[in-house]
């Protein structure tokens, strides 16, 4: 009786500290390594990082704008007004955080070209975040698929045909 006494007060203990770790210190050691290697952001909040921001953003929004213009080739920040703003505010690149979990924005082609050019470049992927929730919606296809296995199947798949054209016919039309 002793030891399962002792037992739940020290699993508590270890669970704590994993969770202390994983959501708060893991995080910042995250984020000082991306700043030291040039990589700003807006400041996320503790544990939901950039998201209230995000949803202040959106809240703060007009309905009438939320909309975006057809003839316009600009839609990005008409729908992610939020990125426009931390664009403007820290460059074409920069790290944004969705809870604990940092987030490279990269609108720059040229230093993703330089990025993902090299040996490294072929060990990115979907982060395990991503993977998770999106698994079950997209199962293993183009969507979801990573390295060789995206190449092969981005190269074998059909390009994508014209829409056709119509073939209604109106019954009650006289002949």
């Amino acid at each position: 009786m002793a030891a399962g006494a002792l037992l739940l007060p020290l699993a508590a203990t270890l669970l704590l500290l994993f969770l202390l770790h994983d959501c708060w210190l893991s995080p910042v050691l995250k984020r000082r390594r991306l700043r030291l290697a040039g990589f700003l952001g807006p400041a996320p909040s503790f544990p939901l990082g950039d998201l209230p921001e995000i949803a202040a953003t959106m809240a703060a929004m007009p309905p009438s704008s939320a909309s975006v213009s057809i003839g316009s080739a600009d839609i990005h920040g008409g729908v992610f007004p939020y990125f426009a703003r931390w664009r403007g505010s820290f460059g074409k690149v920069f790290v944004y955080w969705l809870g604990t979990e940092p987030f490279v924005y990269v609108s720059d082609p040229a230093f993703l070209r330089s990025a993902a050019g090299g040996a490294l470049g072929k060990l990115w992927g979907k982060p395990d975040v991503f993977r998770r929730d999106r698994m079950p919606m997209f199962g293993r296809g183009l969507v979801m698929a990573e390295g060789d296995l995206w190449a092969a199947t981005a190269t074998s798949s059909p390009p994508p045909s014209p829409p056709p054209t119509s073939t209604y016919v109106n019954a009650n039309a006289s002949l």
